[in-house]
């Protein structure tokens, strides 16, 4: 249900104004109004708050000041804690003195840190490319005037064989490659050739793009088990002082984050009062809050600003006229059961203040139309079991946890329908199971199914006119209201004409005519002459729901073929490995093609009979969950 609200008028001397606001925020029920003042106070002379110069300046300070806070946290780690119990107010003279000397070495240890860290890595990388190089050369004779032109890496291994034949072109054969794979996954070659070709194959390897193996200056010359050892060295030690920085940050992330969290915690709560004073008014003397509120809650804000502020802040309770509609925000409000599926309602707009919130009717048919399709009791029991399982995890999303409890709700129809249509896991898995169909069997009985399932949609798409009806009388749309009922009139004349054709006896077709003959004139007085082309709309909305008997005959004929693809495999392992993924898929598309249907027949068929979006969803002055 939407809940209603309360138009509310705060006053109060003006050096009251942050501690109300404050306490307005810590409460949690008022949203603040800016804009222009009411109608009914303007002519007591309200203007906009006027912020003096020293006033923002100090607003300004608080914001640079959390986002050096802000910038120092998110250097630091985030240790255990202890619970600091300094006075904010008391304590930021001295914070933002040290602020900047406390960023400087902050930022200097972090830039160390991470040098270090890329230090060990790339020595790390050297070490192990130059460890595979020694394996090459290993054994090598290099006698006889040929050169190693070693260290070189290549970016794909398929390069070597392009980088082979040209360089053998070029020495005559003179030429030999070896590669192997380093640690880090880098292909590493070593090159032997004739002194005399050592130039035309850098030559070479500068035109294939392959570099040669690049070593700090200092390692030249030295033998190559040296210098491994040197970059194992190095790296090492780069590691160690790494580990030391880091520790030296933890320790100053303990003496020092939990007083700049509590610094930052209060520097947020009072830059959201100062946000706030944004949408005040004032006069010489007073300060103004419009807002709105729920009206079951001024009684008690009423008595809670007593309670704190004695005589001096008022509060008082305007009318909502009908201009002030289309500001009124909105709240939604459910019972336990139903609240999930607002998360249905709000993929939408919000329903505009005034008018019908849908959950209730939603909560009841999605699951009514989604069971209708997947209509299996076997289907059924494993979406219970899936969204059991997710609603048991003790730590996921809200918006995780309703979308599971939907589903429970989708599970449970599909179950009922599963009786009734005698189907667990297919026609066949029910006929095992001793399952009578209470209903009709949907695979053989296809007119009656339809008929059904337009049976649904006209109860439906009624409802929605019966809505749509009262919504439009409420608003004073009564052009509007009389075009729904007649509507509705000539839908359930259709009707009486099937039902009169197809039993003459009964006498109901010349009743039907009749009614016809009357409703329709009266159709087009009421909605002019594009009144016939919105009737045959609603006819459309109606016949839309025979995608209800189409998908369920889908569900219940795949079904089918899965058991009689297994039962044709030959092997009871290969029979339930088949059957088993036929039906997993089915079950896939069981999940997927109900939900996306039965909401189009929400959305598109029962909404736009009735359902008025433009809300403006509620948001009170309160304090943020940290």
């Amino acid at each position: 249900m939407i809940i209603r609200m309360a138009k509310v008028d705060i006053v109060g001397p003006k050096g009251r104004l942050l501690p109300v606001l404050e306490a307005l925020r810590e409460i949690g029920v008022v949203q603040l109004e800016g804009g222009a003042p009411w109608p009914a106070t303007a002519a007591h002379g309200l203007h906009p708050l006027h912020v003096d110069s020293a006033s923002l300046a100090r607003q300004l300070w608080f914001a640079h000041l959390r986002d050096g806070i802000g910038e120092l946290c998110a250097l630091l780690p985030a240790p255990p804690l202890r619970v600091a119990y300094l006075d904010p107010p008391a304590a930021l003279e001295a914070l933002a003195h040290l602020l900047p000397r406390h960023l400087d070495s902050c930022r200097r240890r972090r830039d160390e840190r991470e040098g270090l860290q890329r230090q060990t890595l790339e020595s790390s990388r050297q070490a192990g490319l130059l460890q595979t190089l020694a394996g090459l050369l290993e054994g090598r004779d290099t006698s006889a005037g040929l050169v190693q032109v070693v260290g070189v890496t290549l970016r794909e291994p398929e390069l070597a064989g392009k980088l082979t034949a040209a360089a053998e072109g070029l020495t005559g054969g003179r030429f030999h490659l070896d590669t192997a794979v380093a640690p880090d996954g880098t292909t590493v070659g070593v090159i032997a050739t004739d002194n005399d070709f050592a130039e035309v194959v850098r030559g070479a390897l500068a035109a294939e793009g392959v570099a040669e193996l690049a070593l700090p200056a200092e390692l030249a010359g030295l033998p190559l088990e040296q210098q491994v050892a040197t970059l194992s060295r190095r790296s090492e030690e780069a590691r160690q002082r790494a580990l030391l920085l880091a520790a030296e940050e933890e320790r100053f992330a303990r003496r020092w984050l939990p007083l700049y969290r509590k610094v930052a915690d209060w520097l947020d709560d009072r830059l959201a009062v100062l946000a706030a004073a944004a949408d005040v008014f004032e006069t010489e003397l007073c300060f103004c809050v419009h807002g709105w509120m729920p009206a079951a809650r001024v009684a008690g804000l009423r008595d809670e600003l007593e309670a704190r502020f004695g005589g001096e802040v008022d509060l008082t309770e305007g009318e909502v006229c009908e201009h002030d509609l289309e500001q009124v925000p909105v709240l939604l409000h459910n019972p336990y059961y139903l609240r999930p599926f607002e998360l249905l309602v709000r993929l939408l707009p919000l329903p505009r203040y005034a008018s019908i919130d849908p959950t209730p009717l939603v909560a009841f048919f999605f699951p009514l139309l989604f069971g209708l399709m997947l209509g299996d009791l076997g289907y059924g029991g494993v979406l219970a079991l899936v969204a059991g399982g997710v609603m048991m995890q003790p730590r996921i999303s809200p918006t995780v946890r309703d979308g599971a409890r939907i589903l429970m709700a989708c599970a449970v129809s599909s179950m009922f329908f599963g009786l009734l249509f005698g189907e667990c896991f297919g026609e066949e898995g029910g006929q095992r199971l001793g399952l009578a169909p209470l209903l009709f069997a949907r695979s053989g009985s296809l007119v009656p199914f339809l008929w059904f399932a337009l049976s649904v949609g006209l109860v439906h798409v009624g409802l929605g006119l019966i809505l749509g009806i009262f919504v439009a009388a409420r608003s004073g749309h009564r052009r509007e209201a009389w075009l729904r009922l007649f509507n509705l009139l000539i839908l359930l004349a259709l009707v009486l004409v099937g039902v009169g054709w197809a039993a003459p006896e009964s006498g109901l077709l010349a009743v039907a005519l009749w009614s016809l003959g009357v409703t329709i004139p009266l159709l087009l007085v009421s909605g002019g002459l594009l009144a016939p082309l919105e009737m045959l709309k609603t006819i459309g909305n109606v016949v839309s729901y025979a995608r209800l008997m189409a998908i369920g005959l889908t569900s219940v004929l795949l079904a089918t073929v899965a058991n009689r693809l297994g039962g044709l495999s030959g092997s009871i392992v290969a029979g339930i490995f088949v059957a088993g993924l036929l039906h997993l898929f089915n079950l896939l598309l069981g999940i997927f093609a109900p939900t996306v249907h039965a909401l189009r027949l929400h959305y598109v068929e029962f909404f736009s009979k009735f359902f008025e979006p433009g809300g403006h969803d509620y948001h009170p002055l309160e304090k943020r969950p940290k």
